[in-house]
């Protein structure tokens, strides 16, 4: 993720239609209730969303979801690219 904010002359982002959302407020609403819950429990976290599935807004130390990074636009024209691959991919 740094990677998106700082570093290389070029990001590339390969982006499956599942992570597109409407707005803000649903990218973040899916960030904290699906990736996050799913990805805790792969990397084995005892937070409380690996036990409903959905965030509770923790605070605990295992938590993966207390940042988040928007960006907005990039002040370097064409550094950032997306691709949009017509398929699920990952979470």
């Amino acid at each position: 993720v740094s990677a998106i904010a700082q570093g290389p002359k070029k990001v590339i982002f390969i982006v499956g239609m599942n992570k597109i959302c409407d707005d803000i407020d649903g990218a973040m609403k899916r960030a904290r209730n699906v990736a996050a819950p799913i990805n805790a429990q792969r990397f084995g976290l005892d937070t409380p969303c690996t036990k409903t599935g959905a965030c509770m807004n923790c605070k605990s130390p295992d938590t993966i979801c207390c940042q988040f990074l928007i960006t907005r636009y990039s002040r370097h024209k064409d550094r950032i690219h997306v691709i949009l691959v017509n398929d699920d991919l990952g979470f």
